[in-house]
């Protein structure tokens, strides 16, 4: 997916690297915006360290104390943010940590077994032939032993890799599979036909709309689309990715807007005070007019009576 993203002539820039973020775990354009400055001010402070090393070490200490002083802060910021963040939010976050450890994994572990095959390549190539060795049989058994000990080596490294990497895509496995089933506990106590709705086979949802869908508080609008089928059809099957997306922020958006709606329209009426014999005129005395007052007047002397 990202690949295809990254080689899409059709997406702006500023789209594509939205899309790009929320693909890869990141939940907002603000995150994204966030973990961008983090990543400049961090370049800036090590630039800046380089610049003031010199020989009395003062300058060094007090990056030192600089760079101590932000790491508390960082995490004190970092355990205010997850004490306030709610349970489904919580869980959000660790899936993501877990998700990227899991993808960080399972690429080192697949570029070591291309490496450990590039040098078994390598180590084929190298096999010792006996024409090469005339009649000193000695050396060509020594150096086939070592040959075959050296490939018997990297053949067994290689095993350990890929068995590492079925381990590793079998945790995937297991946590897209929890992360699906929370998603669709979160979705029917929201909506009791939830499950049969958003499942219906019928319906053509990209993995772009896929991962809009996982947002946060996303399981409305996936609901309501999925109750539209031509809808949700007509979105997969607009060009890019990031105009899927778009079209679902969109949605949302007006979904949201309607319930706001609701909740006003349907908000009982302000009461309204019981009009008495004594109840306020509707203008007070000072501002009425002569015959205003007269009037006003005229009527409380009638109902003293």
């Amino acid at each position: 997916m990202s690949n295809t993203l990254a080689n899409d002539p059709g997406i702006a820039p500023e789209d594509k690297e939205i899309i790009e973020h929320q693909l890869n775990g990141v939940e907002s354009e603000k995150e994204a915006a966030d973990i961008r400055i983090a990543a400049m001010l961090a370049d800036e402070m090590k630039a800046g360290r380089g610049k003031e090393d010199h020989d009395t070490g003062e300058d060094d200490d007090a990056d030192s104390d600089d760079v101590d002083a932000k790491a508390v802060a960082d995490d004190a910021a970092k355990k205010t943010a997850e004490a306030e963040e709610s349970d489904s939010q919580r869980r959000r976050r660790l899936r993501r940590e877990a998700e990227n450890r899991t993808r960080q994994q399972n690429q080192r572990l697949t570029a070591e077994n291309a490496r450990l095959r590039e040098k078994l390549r390598n180590v084929d190539a190298r096999t010792p032939d006996p024409a090469a060795y005339g009649n000193n049989t000695a050396d060509y058994v020594a150096d086939r032993a070592a040959h075959s000990a050296q490939k018997a080596l990297i053949e067994s490294e290689i095993e350990r890799t890929e068995a590492a990497v079925d381990e590793v895509e079998s945790e995937s496995a297991e946590q897209s599979a929890q992360s699906y089933e929370d998603y669709m506990s979160d979705g029917i106590r929201r909506h009791a036909d939830f499950r049969e709705v958003v499942t219906n086979p019928k319906l053509h949802i990209t993995p772009a709309m896929v991962e809009a869908f996982r947002d946060e508080g996303a399981q409305d609008i996936a609901y309501e689309l999925a109750k539209n089928p031509a809808e949700m059809n007509r979105i997969a099957s607009l060009p890019t990715p990031i105009e899927q997306v778009k079209a679902i922020w969109k949605a949302q958006a007006a979904l949201e807007a309607k319930a706001a709606q609701s909740r006003t329209s349907n908000a009982p009426p302000p009461i309204k005070p019981v009009k008495g014999s004594g109840a306020a005129p509707a203008k007070s005395p000072s501002e009425m007019g002569m015959a205003e007052y007269a009037e006003y007047r005229r009527k409380q002397m009638a109902q003293s009576r």
